[in-house]
């Protein structure tokens, strides 16, 4: 997004990692790329690992999950019996199975890459910094995921 006009911090919005200005979405997708949870979830310079926390009916939903599934995550989030997470630090070259399991947990990990991907090559105007309002660009980003399923 454009720098926030609407809110009382604009800089709680400039992401680093982007250099741009943003919001902070936390996403789920199914094995075909459908989006099966979005949140717009603070503003672009909030982390992951904070923004998770935060997220209480996320949370509830992985702990009523069925023993037999799962999430995959990066090292932001908790690692848990529903969330896994990659090896990292010294832990990831102490044997072999912890890098097949990297590599194999990465390619769980790129789906939600994947899928914001075709929802921007779908809906162009994700391409661009969006110049509305902060409440206007959470309804746009939470309407594009949703035609994005079809």
């Amino acid at each position: 997004t454009q720098k926030p006009w609407d809110v009382p911090n604009p800089c709680d919005y400039r992401s680093g990692h982007y250099q741009r200005f943003g919001l902070n979405v936390q996403a789920m997708c199914d094995e075909n790329l459908r989006i099966i949870y979005m949140s717009i979830a603070g503003p672009g310079k909030m982390n992951d690992a904070r923004t998770y926390r935060k997220l209480m009916g996320l949370n509830n939903w992985l702990d009523q999950l069925e023993s037999e599934y799962f999430c995959s995550g990066d090292n932001a989030y908790p690692l848990s019996n529903k969330m896994l997470i990659p090896f990292s630090g010294s832990e990831r070259h102490d044997n072999e199975y912890n890098l097949i399991y990297n590599f194999y947990l990465s390619q769980l990990r790129i789906r939600i890459e994947m899928a914001f991907g075709r929802l921007t090559t779908a809906w162009r105007i994700f391409r661009n910094n969006l110049p509305y309002s902060t409440e206007k660009n959470s309804k746009i980003a939470r309407v594009g995921c949703k035609l994005h399923n079809f």
